[in-house]
């Protein structure tokens, strides 16, 4: 009988077919993917930078585009936030059919995987995000809580436990004022010894500005959160819309603040906040815990190319 039982397990094995797959994107979110994803035998990354060609990831070969007809794949993966662009030249350059085309989940394009659902890191992240708030009044620094925190604060009350980060925004005029405050007020945001944070700021080399100051938490004693980091997008206002590295909306939602509780503390938040919202997320009330960047409405119009600097 025990032998029947480990025949009928080989069979079923067999029977079970793993799909091949192309993964399209080879930076950092195609890493991240190949690291987590377990659905999938991928064949091969390809990615419209010719410098990664040839590279691995992982054991896998990094190609061209022009490479995929070599590969006898089920379906390609768009492992980008760029999302759109991409699908449109797998659909109108090389003739691939729409069915054979999916975007990844996001959580398998980030370092953390839902570090909220962890209850000592949903309660650190929540301690210091009061507590930035608190200083952020206290020395009149303008902000807002901004996308899945945005809609996790006026939603639910409190951070999205299967978020993996987060948003604040500020204004490009702001964002020496921040800087400086980070800088100086650094020991009174991080206070607990066990807890390491670093300080970073990304650029967008094209346009040459900043485009986010991360604040990067990582256990470093006694007290053990999973890692995770605060976000603090960078706001160009140009001509009527209020543009961000991944999107751009109306600019009205970014001229004045409105105040919402959050767990006693004043929290600011974009203008007319439901229809801020509504243009990113669409139906923003219903929640949604496996999204990929498909599901948003707004377009990730221009592409980044980002390094960065340390600041503290």
């Amino acid at each position: 009988m025990y032998i029947n039982i480990m025949m009928k397990g080989l069979v079923e094995m067999e029977d079970k077919k793993i799909d091949k797959v192309i993964v399209f994107g080879a930076s950092e979110g195609g890493k991240n993917y190949y690291e987590k994803q377990t659905d999938y035998k991928i064949l091969a990354f390809i990615d419209n930078d010719k410098n990664k060609h040839g590279n691995l990831i992982g054991s896998i070969l990094i190609v061209s585009p022009e490479n995929m007809k070599k590969y006898d794949y089920d379906y390609i993966i768009i492992a980008s936030v760029f999302y759109k662009e991409i699908k449109n030249q797998l659909l109108n350059k090389f003739k691939i059919s729409p069915k054979k085309v999916k975007v990844a989940p996001k959580r398998l394009l980030k370092v953390s995987d839902r570090p909220f659902e962890d209850n000592d890191t949903l309660e650190f992240a929540r301690e210091t995000l009061l507590r930035l708030i608190k200083l952020f009044s206290q020395n009149k620094i303008k902000y807002f809580a901004d996308f899945g925190t945005l809609l996790g604060v006026v939603r639910d009350g409190d951070l999205i436990s299967w978020d993996d980060d987060i948003d604040l925004s500020i204004l490009m005029q702001d964002y020496e004022e921040v800087i400086n405050f980070l800088k100086t007020k650094f020991e009174e945001i991080v206070v607990d010894s066990n807890i390491k944070c670093k300080v970073h700021v990304t650029h967008d080399q094209i346009r040459n500005e900043p485009i986010n100051i991360g604040l990067s938490f990582i256990s470093n004693g006694n007290r053990i959160i999973k890692k995770f980091q605060i976000n603090i997008g960078v706001i160009t206002i140009k001509d009527n819309l209020a543009i961000q590295s991944m999107n751009s909306s109306p600019k009205h939602h970014f001229e004045k603040q409105l105040k919402v509780d959050f767990f006693g503390e004043e929290i600011s938040v974009p203008f007319d906040y439901e229809s801020y919202l509504e243009f990113t997320y669409g139906d923003w009330k219903t929640p949604k815990k496996d999204t990929s960047f498909e599901d948003y409405p707004f377009s990730f119009k221009d592409i980044v190319v980002p390094y960065k600097e340390i600041i503290c």
